[in-house]
C-alpha cells in the first residue's frame, strides 16, 4: 500500500504551495504510529462506513512547516530545515488534524502538548508491538561418546532441525561469555567400560555447566527457551534432564538411526503397554523397566532385585525399534504415560522408596524421563548401565 497519497494535507496559510514530504519520511510516521491515531488510537487503514482498506490518516506538522502566522505554530523558533523531519511529524485523523489547525481552536494546541501527545503514543505502539511469541531458542549440546563412538553435533545440525521442526531460530551465543552452552564428556576416560569413575566425572561436567552457564542464563533472563541435542550413555542423559529447570519450556531432539540426522522425521503418535504389579506391597525397592529401542534382559537384572514388585513400559506390544521414537508426538506421548506411571507408583506403592531403573530406550526419552522426575515426590530412582557381566547402579537421581 502506498501511503503517500492524501495522507500529507496540510495549511499552506499564506505561503502557498508547500514542500511535498518525502516516501521515506511519510512511512517513518506512519511504522512510528503503528498505523493509528496518536490522538484517538483510531486504525487509519480501515474506513469507519464501509470497511474497505484505504489510508484515513493525515500528517500533520506540530511546528508549521513554514514560519509565518498562517502556518499553525509556525512560528517557533525550529529552524526550517527541521520542520519536515518525522520528529516533527504527527499520524493523526482527518477531523482531527482540521482542529489542530483551525484558527478558533488552535490555541488548545500547543506544540509541547502535541509533542507529548506523540511521544506518549508512539513509546506504546513501541512497547505493545514488542510482546510477540519469541522464536529464539538456545541450544544446549551434551556430547560424549557411547561405546567408544561419537557423533558431532556441530551448528549446522542443530540449526537445521531447530528451524525446520520447531520453527524457532537457534542462540549459541550467550551474550555474558559468548559460548554455546556445550557439555563435552569425550575426553573423560573410561567411557568404553562405562567405569563408575567416567560417571563421577561426567555427572560433575554436567553439574559445572549447567550450574555456571544454563542457571545464570536464566537467572539474566538470556535464556527463555531451551533446544537439547545430546548423545551419551543413557544414565548421563536421564541424570542432565534431572537437572533441566521446568521453569524454561524445553525441546527435546533426537538422532534418528534411519537417516541419520536430528530433524523429527514424522508425525506419528507413540502407544506404549504398561505392566503393573497387582499387589500393594510396603518393600522398599522396585524395578522399572523400560523396553523401547531395544529389551532389557530381565535374567541379567541383579538376584536380590528378581522379586521385587515390577513396573513395566513397552512399545506398544510390538518389536522394540532403534526409531521408536521418530516425532515429537511419539516423545510427548511418552511423557505423558512415564508421568502417569510415576503418580499412579506413588498412590498405588507408596512404599516404594527406591525405583531400580533398566532401560532400553532412545536417547531424546531418556532425557524426558529425567525431566519428568520430581525428587519431593518420586522414590529415588538408580540407574543401572549393561556391562559385560550384567546390569550395575551408575548414577542415582533425586532423594526423598
Amino acid at each position: 500500500m502506498v501511503l503517500g497519497k492524501g495522507i500529507n494535507r496540510m495549511n499552506t496559510g499564506t505561503s502557498g504551495t508547500r514542500r511535498s514530504l518525502s516516501p521515506d519520511t511519510r512511512l517513518k510516521v506512519w511504522v512510528r504510529a503503528g498505523g493509528r491515531c496518536v490522538i484517538c488510537n483510531r486504525y487509519l487503514l480501515d474506513g469507519q462506513l464501509t470497511g474497505r482498506e484505504a489510508t484515513f490518516g493525515e500528517l500533520a506538522h506540530i511546528v508549521g512547516q513554514t514560519s509565518s502566522v498562517g502556518s499553525p505554530r509556525g512560528l517557533d523558533t525550529m529552524d526550517l530545515a527541521d520542520r519536515d523531519d518525522p520528529d516533527n511529524l504527527v499520524l493523526i485523523c482527518d477531523d482531527e488534524h482540521d482542529e489542530l489547525d483551525k484558527t478558533a481552536t488552535r490555541d488548545f494546541f500547543s506544540v509541547e502538548l502535541i509533542k507529548e501527545f506523540k511521544r506518549v503514543h508512539e513509546e506504546r505502539i513501541r512497547h505493545v508491538t514488542a510482546f510477540s511469541p519469541d522464536q529464539t531458542t538456545v541450544v544446549l549440546r551434551m556430547i560424549g561418546r557411547l561405546h567408544g563412538s561419537a557423533v558431532e553435533v556441530d551448528q549446522n545440525t542443530t540449526a537445521l532441525a531447530v528451524i525446520t521442526t520447531s520453527h524457532r531460530f537457534p542462540r549459541f551465543a550467550m551474550a555474558y561469555d559468548r559460548s554455546s552452552i556445550e557439555i563435552d564428556l569425550r575426553n573423560i576416560p573410561g567411557e568404553a567400560c562405562g567405569s563408575q569413575e567416567y560417571y563421577r566425572m561426567a555427572k560433575s561436567l554436567i553439574d559445572e555447566v549447567i550450574e555456571h552457564k544454563l542457571t545464570e542464563g536464566a537467572l539474566k533472563d538470556q535464556i527463555k527457551h531451551l533446544s537439547v541435542f545430546a548423545f551419551a550413555r543413557w544414565p548421563l542423559l536421564v541424570y542432565l534432564g534431572s537437572r533441566l529447570d521446568d521453569t524454561i519450556p524445553v525441546d527435546v531432539y533426537q538422532r534418528h538411526r534411519s537417516n541419520q540426522m536430528w530433524e523429527w522425521p514424522s508425525d506419528s503418535s507413540g502407544m506404549f503397554a504398561i505392566q503393573t504389579p497387582s499387589a500393594v506391597t510396603d518393600t522398599g525397592d522396585g524395578v522399572l523397566i523400560l523396553n523401547i529401542s531395544g529389551t532389557v534382559q530381565c535374567a541379567r537384572i541383579p538376584c536380590e532385585l528378581q522379586n521385587a514388585p515390577c513396573f513395566r513400559m513397552d512399545w506398544d506390544d510390538r518389536s522394540p525399534s532403534s526409531d521408536a521414537l521418530s516425532s515429537r508426538k511419539a516423545l510427548q506421548d511418552f511423557e505423558e504415560v512415564i508421568r502417569g506411571l510415576f503418580a499412579y507408583i506413588e498412590s498405588s506403592h507408596g512404599g516404594i522408596e527406591r525405583l531400580h531403573t533398566f532401560a532400553a530406550i532412545p536417547m531424546s526419552a531418556a532425557v524426558m524421563l529425567g525431566k519428568v522426575l520430581n525428587p519431593k515426590i518420586n522414590p529415588h530412582v538408580i540407574l543401572y548401565d549393561r556391562t559385560l557381566s550384567g546390569y550395575e547402579p551408575r548414577l542415582e537421581v533425586g532423594q526423598r
